[in-house]
């Protein structure tokens, strides 16, 4: 008899391989197979009905880590879940602001799990249906970044320079680019979003939606939702891109190799070589490479972001700023 499945959909980013070793972890545990499909195989949807058609009730559910499971449907009840009749489960570690307006009005037969407690809320906050949410603030470890051996001998034999996987660039902006962003938007945005950026770089671990509410409720001004909504995704963006840029330009001069398909204007030509554009998996497997890890957390106060764990897992040294998580 064959054992129970489910099926999940992924990208080709580190956080992807993470978070499918995480589901893997749980299906070994309750004898469940995990099939996996990559949304960037030309033909994974037919895959995935080829795989369902030999034994459809042995298949659970369908996971997707973002918006993948999205990528496929013509109008709400098209849902590749609910043709399949199976629910589906959902997991976003980014802010909702940045989806939300993606995902479909009605989420019937679904459970979405975030990151943070703060996610939840906000997504509870402007969503007007009954979705089932689920929090879930730490990550699991991976297999690709396992280390053969924990021994001293095996850490001195790693490469002696600081690994920094960390994209400096959001949805394609750098932080002088969401800064411009930031300038040019229309008031009284523009000034709501300047003055929680200063309380943000005063205090990294403040929660800049608390902040964005409080600069609102301040004025006495009303905001529509999609206002609210660009409001976090600049204040976020900008923020998380500021503090990364800020603290590599501090290490820039030691033996440092930065993780990003994006290299700032500042950097190129002296500080080019220095920048390496490893795909999901590589990146994961540079954590056994070298000895030190740099970390800059999110603005997320209550989540503890996966490049602590994959540090700890790979038997690195952590170079981070403190996390509430």
């Amino acid at each position: 008899m064959r054992r129970q499945r489910i099926f999940v959909f992924r990208g080709e980013h580190e956080d992807d391989f993470v978070c499918c070793e995480m589901y893997r972890t749980f299906c070994n545990t309750h004898d469940i197979d995990l099939e996996e499909f990559s949304v960037h195989d030309e033909d994974y949807i037919a895959k995935v009905f080829d795989s369902f058609s030999e034994d459809p009730g042995s298949v659970l559910a369908l996971m997707s880590h973002s918006l993948y499971i999205f990528n496929h449907l013509s109008d709400e009840e098209n849902l590749l879940h609910t043709k399949m009749g199976l629910p589906l489960i959902v997991y976003w570690h980014d802010h909702p602001a940045y989806f939300m307006e993606l995902v479909p009005d009605r989420l019937e037969n679904t459970i979405v799990v975030f990151g943070s407690v703060e996610h939840e809320r906000f997504w509870l906050r402007f969503r007007n249906d009954n979705t089932d949410t689920f929090v879930a603030t730490i990550f699991a470890g991976t297999k690709w970044i396992e280390p053969d051996s924990l021994s001293y001998e095996s850490y001195l034999a790693r490469q002696p320079f600081i690994f920094a996987p960390m994209h400096l660039s959001l949805h394609e902006r750098s932080a002088d680019e969401w800064w411009e962003v930031c300038d040019n938007l229309d008031e009284p945005l523009g000034g709501i979003a300047k003055e929680v950026i200063s309380a943000m770089i005063d205090d990294p671990t403040a929660s800049f939606d608390q902040l964005i509410d409080e600069s609102v409720l301040r004025q006495g001004i009303e905001l529509d939702k999609d206002n609210r909504l660009v409001l976090t995704c600049v204040v976020d963006s900008f923020t998380k891109m500021w503090r990364r840029t800020v603290v590599i330009n501090a290490l820039i001069e030691f033996p440092i190799v930065i993780s990003s398909k994006h290299i700032p204007d500042i950097y190129k030509g002296k500080y080019e070589y220095k920048f390496v554009d490893t795909n999901g998996r590589q990146t994961l497997v540079n954590y056994k490479n070298f000895r030190y890890i740099l970390n800059v957390s999110p603005a997320i106060p209550d989540l503890v972001h996966d490049r602590q764990l994959n540090c700890v897992v790979s038997g690195g040294t952590l170079i981070s700023e403190s996390n509430m998580g």
